[in-house]
């Protein structure tokens, strides 16, 4: 056995149910839903009283041991690792790919996100073909983990033929028991919703592509200053509002261009219209999805440069811009902003994340009217005003109104199993933490989103005793190696920490899928050849299991 709480010992691992399957783990549901805020609330203020659960003379170390086949041809998933922690912290009562001997007696479970780590930092320079577990080679590049682990085992992160799914949203939500659908749907109903809740955040931001505001919660410097050339929004100095806003894009040479913005607000009113000529030579109008053709622009002296003063002026960065994937329009406008609702994002489409619904359909199945039906294009103004009866609708309705629910946050998962912990001589059930990860919107977590790897591990530092899950991403590959030293240290005796290295490089990937965008129909069959190969290769992951003992 490995000197980390790993075994080599490996038996046959069954296949994995897709994490949108029903009946993917069983718990007892603690059917009288109390509210959990309390709870929290407690536990943070109360935590030196909390009492052990066990006595010390019955105390028994934890061991995880992985198990293997020789006849398994694909390597694990992120769907495993999170079968690991509900196996862990909840009553599941099978783990497929390994054991965990005294599981009762684990402290706390951290899961460590490191974007950026990859084989080539452990001595590998493809992982293609490898199920096992394997040493790591190299140990300079990151020695306190090398030492630490000793050895990774492959795994395969989440994605298709063409595309990387969140491993952040798979690891932190599993399929809801078709049983528990409607006590969870209650639950929301219960909550409400606020315009807050339906902001996208910085993970969710930079997975879908959105230019980065200086204002964003827990944004890089890195990050913002890739988009330094942007007009960012300001402050204003007025209240809060709600603003729609969409585009109709031709195309030119460098790609999508802007030809005409609207914005509405609120009342659905107009509070911006107006046709732009572009810097550069049209070479398609798009006329059949823009709406504009030559003769639109005709006399036209609106720039880019002018639309941008206008929209700065009139959109505080305060203000709630409300769009439907909106951030084609912000990159094609190149102005950045930090509060946005985006309707693809606030309804799922019909077949589940992440695929993304059209606001076509979504004005037939939820709003009951027809949009985007002219033979002479879309009318901007007509989705700007969808786009806010969607959102005010949803206020309206709750946070499930729009949503399959056919996930839920594993940190839910775990505050309702009757494994529940001691304070003050009462049973309160379990919390956790989320530090930078992103992911679907919680339930029930303290979630936190700083701008440094130092500041995220201070956190959970600071925070870490008051729960018994943990998330965290780290976005800084120099400070790896200090940083997951600096979490094991914070860790008490008997916690498992978890380290996954989630997508390879996405850049090439990235820009396949934009020009895809861009030209409005399939790739040439070297180019869909090409990305087929990349997203293969970003597939490419691994994870790092030890239990401190």
């Amino acid at each position: 056995m490995v000197d980390a709480g790993v075994s080599s010992d490996m038996g046959k691992v069954p296949s994995v149910a897709d994490p949108r399957s029903p009946g993917e783990a069983l718990f007892e549901e603690d059917t009288s839903i109390e509210p959990l805020v309390e709870h929290t609330k407690r536990r943070r203020s109360s935590h030196q009283s909390i009492k052990p659960r066990f006595k010390k003379s019955a105390l028994k170390t934890p061991v995880f041991k992985l198990k293997f086949d020789s006849k398994r041809k694909n390597p694990l998933k992120y769907v495993n690792i999170r079968e690991l922690i509900l196996y862990t912290l909840t009553d599941v009562n099978k783990l497929n790919f390994g054991e965990l001997e005294n599981r009762k007696f684990v402290n706390k479970v951290v899961l460590v996100l490191a974007d950026g780590l990859t084989a080539a930092d452990f001595g590998y320079d493809s992982l293609a073909g490898l199920v096992e577990e394997q040493e790591i080679k190299n140990t300079e590049r990151y020695p306190f983990i090398a030492q630490t682990f000793a050895k990774f085992i492959p795994l395969v992160s989440p994605g298709a033929n063409r595309n990387l799914f969140s491993c952040a949203a798979t690891l932190s939500s599993a399929a809801v028991p078709e049983k528990h659908r409607p006590a969870l749907i209650r639950e929301l109903e219960l909550e409400g919703v606020q315009l807050s809740d339906l902001t996208l955040d910085y993970t969710q931001m930079v997975a879908n592509g959105y230019p980065i505001h200086p204002d964003v919660p827990g944004a890089t410097k890195e990050s913002i200053a890739r988009y330094s050339s942007f007009l960012a929004t300001r402050d204003l100095g007025s209240k809060p509002k709600m603003l729609a806003l969409d585009c109709e894009m031709c195309l030119a040479a460098s790609g999508s261009v802007v030809t005409r913005v609207a914005v509405t607000d609120e009342d659905h009113r107009l509070v911006i219209g107006e046709f732009v000529k572009p810097d550069e030579e049209i070479t398609d109008y798009k006329t059949q999805y823009s709406g504009v053709d030559e003769d639109s622009l005709k006399g036209v002296t609106t720039t880019l440069h002018d639309i941008q003063q206008r929209l700065q002026a009139t959109i505080s960065s305060k203000d709630y811009l409300i769009g439907h994937s909106l951030e084609s329009d912000l990159c094609a406008l190149k102005i950045s902003h930090p509060t946005i609702i985006d309707t693809s994002i606030c309804f799922d489409h019909v077949k589940g994340p992440p695929l993304k619904p059209s606001l076509r359909n979504l004005a037939s199945e939820i709003l009951g009217k027809s949009i985007q039906q002219s033979a002479n294009g879309h009318d901007p103004v007509e989705d700007c005003i969808t786009c806010m009866e969607l959102v005010q609708l949803k206020l309206n309705k709750g946070p499930a109104f729009g949503k399959l629910i056919t996930e839920e946050s594993i940190f839910r998962r775990i505050s309702h199993t009757n494994k529940q912990v001691l304070i003050d001589g009462k049973k309160v059930p379990k919390t956790g933490i989320a530090i930078n990860f992103g992911g679907n919107k919680f339930f029930n977590e303290l979630r936190i989103d700083v701008s440094t790897d130092e500041e995220a591990v201070q956190k959970l530092a600071n925070d870490l005793p008051n729960h018994e899950l943990a998330m965290i991403k780290l976005r800084e590959p120099d400070n790896f190696d200090h940083s997951v030293e600096k979490i094991y240290q914070t860790m008490p005796s008997n916690s498992l920490l978890i380290v996954c290295a989630g997508h390879g490089d996405d850049k090439r990937i990235n820009e396949l899928i934009t020009l895809q965008r861009n030209i409005s129909g399939p790739l040439p069959p070297e180019d869909h050849q090409e990305l087929v190969a990349c997203v293969a290769k970003a597939r490419e992951s691994l994870a790092l299991i030890k239990i401190k003992p």
